[in-house]
């Protein structure tokens, strides 16, 4: 790569990442349960492969305009199995999150297992995250890695999230004590791109759709229950780069904007990490993001 050319997409970088540190990922779901869209190897006929340990690292910062924000922290190692691409990983997760309007801290544990068809890797992640507030969610998600062209790769995916966590919402229950349980059942449909523009810049690109279903309100002993099963539904289209600055070393920034369809009614927003109370449906425009910083070992 020539200097000159790594100089300009450094800059490019610095310009950007700095001014727009603050982005949010996911709108409220946004911790990490996507296995890594990376390129495939070449390889030849002939060649024997040997399975191999990989890692990687990865550390960002993100929020949304006056809702979710945090930090993120993440640990993955990757057994790849095979030269078709079949693989199993394991990862721990740390960080920072909005809940109820107070920053919180979590952490949680992630599973996956994919098996390389030759065209395609179909694949399976489990993950669990615990945090302050009694904060608790469980996550499944299903999909696949499909290389559309030479320098080209999709990921679709479905994903299931059961969460909960206390708050200081119990007067939606009429009780005194000021604590109060909600539980949610999330899914999310969506398509990741991938597009290698050269060795050092790949374009990123995807669309969502997240229904958030307020399931219920509940005291902390489980015996007053109110239950709104009001759906708070998102639709998120994301844009942006990575910078491969080395073997090891990417920068990636996204991008994000969309609706988010608010109903009538009291229920948790993941997108403004907390218990709202609407007495009209709206629907909102929201921008966001993401910035990451990785290291491949």
């Amino acid at each position: 790569m020539h200097p000159n050319k790594t100089n300009l997409y450094f800059l490019l970088c610095v310009g950007i990442l700095f001014p727009q540190v603050l982005l949010a990922q996911n709108a409220g779901s946004w911790i990490e349960i996507d296995p890594s869209l990376t390129f495939p190897t070449t390889s030849t006929e002939d060649s024997t492969f040997v399975p191999y340990w990989s890692g990687q690292l990865k550390a960002g910062y993100f929020s949304e305009g006056g809702g979710q924000q945090g930090s993120g922290f993440f640990l993955d190692g990757t057994k790849h199995l095979t030269k078709e691409g079949s693989f199993f990983n394991f990862g721990v997760q740390d960080g920072t999150q909005q809940v109820e309007g107070s920053l919180s801290a979590w952490g949680g544990l992630v599973f996956g297992v994919g098996v390389g068809l030759g065209g395609w890797t179909p694949f399976f992640v489990f993950s669990v995250q615990k945090g302050d507030m009694t904060f608790n969610a469980m996550t499944v998600n299903v999909g696949g890695n499909i290389p559309l062209a030479s320098g080209f790769m999709s990921q679709f995916f479905v994903t299931g999230i059961t969460t909960s966590h206390r708050g200081p919402f119990a007067a939606l229950l009429g009780l005194r004590d000021p604590s109060a349980e909600v539980d949610e059942l999330n899914a999310d449909i969506g398509l990741n791109l991938r597009l290698k523009l050269d060795e050092m810049m790949d374009l990123i690109g995807g669309f969502q759709e997240d229904l958030n279903q307020t399931v219920k309100f509940q005291n902390p002993a489980h015996t007053v229950t109110q239950t709104p099963n009001l759906m708070d539904n998102l639709d998120i289209f994301k844009l942006g780069f990575a910078l491969n600055f080395s073997s090891h070393w990417t920068v990636e920034i996204t991008g994000q904007g969309g609706w988010d369809l608010m109903p009538a009614g009291s229920f948790y927003s993941d997108r403004l990490a907390q218990t709202v109370t609407l007495p009209n449906a709206s629907t909102v425009f929201f921008t966001g993001g993401s910035a990451d910083l990785q290291y491949q070992f």
